[in-house]
């Protein structure tokens, strides 16, 4: 009977896994010391419902598991009961939820400053099924700027296989985008028009 239950579960993981509406969509795993603060503070990982329905993830928990030898899965966060994430919206999970508006909470966890497995999980299956997984590096063919240069990692479309590096980009903006839509080149030009315009405002 265990075994029927174990092979139900994965199953059923794998079809949730390919059509899942809550994906991890931006990770902040090392940010800029420029920030004026320690920091892993500034860490987090944002959360996105890129469906059009309002998704119930109570009890849902996010893992993490660092790429070391000796290295075991620890738990970041575990939502409580009666929780949900409307249609295309956010909810970002940070070290320091003081510093991000509308912001949870993790506690004493860190994220690693090099490869790293995040994996989100419902309650079921004894938190065996998988909702998101991504594994995340600091090196070619992953974006390098998010790793302590003011960058957070950033999806480029929520729709993208996010276990492919050439899925992410470094954000275009210092700090990255928590709680709002990822950046653009767009965003990079117009900060590059504002430093031109105070530049000149000097200049007068």
């Amino acid at each position: 009977m265990n075994k029927l239950f174990a092979t139900l579960c994965i199953m059923f993981t794998s079809v949730l896994f390919s059509t899942d509406c809550i994906v991890i969509n931006e990770i902040h795993y090392n940010p800029d010391i420029d920030q004026n603060q320690s920091d892993a503070d500034y860490e987090f990982v944002e959360l996105y419902n890129k469906c059009d329905e309002t998704i119930n993830i109570s009890h849902w928990s996010m893992y993490k598991h660092d790429s070391c030898w000796g290295c075991y899965y620890e738990k970041i966060y575990q939502f409580g009961g009666d929780v949900t994430l409307e249609a295309e919206s956010y909810v970002v999970l940070a070290h320091n939820g003081d510093l991000y508006e509308n912001s949870i909470d993790w506690g004493d966890e860190y994220l690693s400053n090099y490869g790293t497995e995040l994996i989100l999980v419902d309650s079921s299956c004894n938190e065996h099924n998988i909702k998101d997984y991504v594994k995340y590096d600091d090196h070619n063919p992953w974006p390098t700027e998010p790793d302590g240069q003011g960058s957070s990692l950033e999806l480029i479309n929520p729709n993208l296989d996010n276990n492919e590096a050439s899925s992410w980009q470094a954000s275009f903006v210092f700090g990255g985008t928590p709680n709002t839509y990822n950046s653009t080149s767009d965003d990079n030009n117009n900060d590059d028009d504002d430093d031109d315009n105070d530049n000149e405002d000097d200049e007068n």
